[in-house]
């Protein structure tokens, strides 16, 4: 079986790590390439990549209106002659002639207006955006929750913190999604109140790093955040079980790969009630919630774990749980199997 990944871009992003953990797994079972239509491109996330995939790069410029990018795709399609065309991302499907079968990821919440055109399968990485899609009418959906490679992941030892609470946040710095801004303002609250023993650190980068820099100094919190900017993810998974809470306060999320990688590493987690991160956390079975957009009831919850009441159960039931449900394995497993039954009919 003959398998095209193809995406916009290979930044680093949860997208783009998740896609190079499913090409590492399905190299040992089929022939894999890997189509990148823009020079948005991170090294060190190709670099991670197995040897055995067919890297292509197109190098079209962001934001050209050439139509080079359209035939060249194409032409690579065609010379290829791959049975399974996987894409994911919006926006190129349409420029796509060649005719193996196709297989969309949806990755996130909000992508029920898009169109795919000539897509078999619609693979919705949550039970939140299986019920998006299939509200607004497809069909052809079906889901296959994300996973993590569980092992690869350093852990916490279990225990309240000592010294200072260390909260850690990684994502993109994208305040209409991400909402780190709530956190911000729910840690001026805590610092208002008299507790300070806290630290802050975002790791990773995007278009609102200015914005959230200076709402640190506004809330004069300098000495409590610090921005890592973008680190790679064998950093990232070394890294967490240095940290002693996980925060997502994001406002919308259709999973919420980094809530599963902070819970694989016994980090506990506090996240936003937004369907993807509450599923993952089984509606506070395995983490702890507050309501979406409530700086105060953020504010309360870090509070709990300031004064240690939080429960320690929860984070080895939340390890098992992880380790169970979102492994890297499975859902590669269940991918082959959508392109067996893709190739069948």
């Amino acid at each position: 079986m003959k398998i095209a990944h193809i995406s916009w871009s290979m930044t680093n992003g949860g997208i783009e790590n998740m896609l190079s953990d499913i090409i590492n797994c399905q190299v040992s079972h089929c022939d894999v390439a890997l189509v990148v239509i823009n020079d948005a491109v991170d090294e060190t996330i190709l670099n991670r990549i197995d040897k055995r995939c067919h890297v292509i790069r197109i190098g079209r410029k962001l934001k050209s209106r050439s139509p080079w990018f359209i035939i060249k795709l194409n032409y690579i399609l065609w010379k290829g002659r791959y049975d399974i065309l996987h894409v994911h991302n919006d926006g190129f499907l349409k420029y796509i002639f060649y005719k193996g079968r196709r297989i969309a990821t949806i990755h996130n919440s909000g992508f029920s207006s898009l169109k795919y055109s000539g897509c078999k399968v619609l693979a919705c990485i949550s039970k939140a955006v299986y019920d998006e899609m299939t509200k607004a009418g497809y069909k052809n959906c079906v889901r296959v929750d994300n996973g993590i490679n569980v092992q690869s992941i350093l852990r916490r030892r279990i225990d309240f913190y000592e010294g200072q609470l260390k909260i850690v946040q990684v994502s993109r710095l994208l305040l209409k999604q991400k909402g780190q801004d709530i956190l911000l303002k729910a840690l001026s609250l805590l610092k208002h109140r008299g507790l300070e023993n806290f630290t802050l650190d975002f790791i990773g980068s995007g278009v609102d790093e200015v914005e959230l820099k200076k709402m640190v100094v506004e809330l004069n919190l300098e000495k409590h955040v610090r921005f890592l900017g973008n680190q790679s993810r064998e950093y990232v998974y070394s890294h967490l079980k240095d940290y002693d809470l996980f925060v997502q306060p994001s406002r919308f999320e259709g999973f919420g790969l980094t809530v599963a990688e902070a819970m694989a590493a016994c980090v506990p987690v506090l996240v936003s009630k937004n369907e993807g991160p509450l599923e993952i956390i089984d509606y506070g079975k395995y983490g702890y919630d507050f309501k979406n957009d409530n700086i105060h009831e953020c504010s309360e919850k870090i509070a709990m774990f300031l004064f240690k009441k939080n429960d320690l159960t929860v984070i080895r039931k939340a390890l098992q749980h992880v380790s169970e449900r979102y492994n890297i394995e499975t859902m590669v497993r269940q991918y082959l199997m959508l392109y067996d039954k893709m190739l069948r009919q």
